[in-house]
């Protein structure tokens, strides 16, 4: 399956890759990165391939030096890697780290909580050349799923959501749930894109409120096109065809 979604990426020629976290089932097992690298080969050696770290990364590594020391990732404030932001042409990538606490910290000013703030400020500031605003990190704020009411979802929900929403984010990108979920909270989508390669888990628990569209049994990918007029958004099952539940927004 992993195979399959790569070989579709590296068939649509992105610029910029992005991953949720999870990359491997255990960070700490270097046979399961060489098995990550060989399929992801194709992608690697055309795209931009940006991650953000998952829970799996620090499964028998407890700082997760393998994630951090094999992939190539832009430094974040004083030099990390946990959480950091980059600019595309006209869209802002904020990447942060849920295996950290998502609460400000007054006593550390390179908290990832101010990095977010501070990010998604510079991006609104009148002559940035930022039209779209997206975010992404592994742990969800809004699921259906499996993981969906653990505590560490409300967490992250209550601490980051209201940024999103005041700060105009376009998309936040979660995976940790191993399905498609496609939510609409305050004005923010959600996309819970946790399907490309480990067991699927169908869905158990009603839909939240904010859910547009979700399926437990799909292997997929998503697409983001940007341009100074419309960010669409066109999800891919592993075999190539349109899921139902593609969208576009119009520019700020």
């Amino acid at each position: 399956i992993h195979r399959g979604i790569a070989e579709l990426a590296y068939s649509l020629h992105p610029d910029v890759v992005i991953r949720t976290g999870d990359n491997v089932d255990s960070g700490g097992t270097l046979s399961q990165w060489n098995y990550f690298f060989a399929i992801e080969r194709p992608v690697l050696s055309s795209s931009f391939v940006l991650s953000a770290v998952g829970n799996h990364e620090y499964v028998g590594d407890a700082a997760a030096s393998n994630y951090f020391d094999l992939l190539a990732l832009p430094p974040g404030p004083a030099g990390t890697e946990q959480f950091y932001s980059f600019r595309y042409n006209n869209t802002l990538f904020v990447a942060l780290d849920t295996e950290l606490s998502p609460n400000d910290d007054p006593n550390d000013p390179n908290d990832q909580y101010t990095q977010l703030v501070n990010a998604l400020d510079a991006a609104n500031q009148p002559g940035s050349g930022i039209l779209w605003k997206v975010v992404f990190f592994h742990r969800p704020a809004y699921s259906s799923g499996y993981h969906g009411a653990d505590a560490d979802v409300l967490a992250i929900r209550n601490a980051w959501a209201p940024i999103f929403s005041a700060a105009g984010v376009d998309v936040v990108l979660s995976g940790h749930d191993h399905d498609y979920e496609h939510l609409l909270a305050d004005g923010v989508h959600y996309l819970v894109i946790g399907g490309a390669g480990t067991a699927l888990r169908d869905f158990t628990r009603p839909a939240l409120a904010q859910t547009i569209y979700r399926d437990g049994a799909l292997y997929h990918l998503v697409v983001f096109d940007a341009d100074d007029a419309e960010l669409s958004v066109t999800p891919y099952a592993v075999d190539g065809s349109p899921v139902p539940d593609a969208f576009s927004l119009g520019a700020p």
